[in-house]
C-alpha cells in the first residue's frame, strides 16, 4: 500500500509498449475502469488485440419514437428506451394515438447498418392486428411495421408495445 488512495502492483512483465502483465486475476474493489482517451476498449476472450475482438462501445439510455419522417411526435406520451452494446441495437417502445396513416415508428436512437435485414422488431400488445410484426431495412432510423404483406390499420386509439434489435 503506498497511500490510501494508490496501490502498488508489481506486474510479472512489462513488455516493449510500456503494458503491464499479470500472470493472476486482477480485481477492482470500488470504482470503475476509465480510459483516458476514446477509442479504447476490453478485449474478451481473445489473446490479441483486434478491432473485432474490442468491447469498445457501451451506451444506454431513453430515445423518443415518433410517428412520421417529419418528426410528429405521438398524441400521448411515448416511451422509448434502449441498450447499445457495440453495434447491436436493442431498442423497447409503447406508442399510442396515431394521427396519420403511416404504420412506422420513426426517430430510432441510431442508423441501422447499410445491409438488410438489419433487424427486426416484435409486438407484444397492439389494439388493432394481433399478428403485427417490424423490421428495420438497411441505413434507416424507422420500424417498418407489417401484417402479412400489407401494413397494420393504425388510428388513434391503436396501442404498440413492443422490442426491436437491430445492427448500427
Amino acid at each position: 500500500l503506498v497511500s490510501d488512495t494508490e496501490i502498488e502492483l508489481t506486474a510479472t512483465t512489462i513488455d516493449i509498449n510500456g503494458a503491464a502483465i499479470f500472470d493472476s486475476d486482477v480485481t477492482i474493489g470500488t470504482g470503475d475502469i476509465v480510459f483516458s482517451t476514446a477509442g479504447k476498449g476490453i478485449c474478451l476472450g481473445v489473446t490479441s488485440n483486434t478491432d473485432a475482438n474490442t468491447l469498445d462501445d457501451y451506451e444506454e439510455g431513453t430515445w423518443t419514437p415518433q410517428q412520421d419522417s417529419a418528426g410528429t411526435d405521438f398524441g400521448a406520451t411515448p416511451a422509448g428506451k434502449y441498450i447499445k452494446i457495440g453495434g447491436k441495437v436493442d431498442v423497447w417502445f409503447d406508442v399510442t394515438n396515431w394521427d396519420s396513416d403511416d404504420a412506422n415508428i420513426y426517430n430510432l436512437p441510431f442508423t441501422s447498418i447499410n445491409n438488410t435485414p438489419a433487424g427486426s422488431c416484435d409486438i407484444s400488445y397492439n389494439g388493432v392486428d394481433s399478428d403485427t410484426m417490424g423490421r428495420i431495412d438497411a441505413n434507416t432510423t424507422k420500424i417498418i411495421l407489417s401484417v402479412g404483406t400489407g401494413q397494420p390499420t393504425v388510428n388513434s386509439s391503436s396501442r404498440f408495445i413492443g422490442h426491436a434489435t437491430y445492427r448500427a
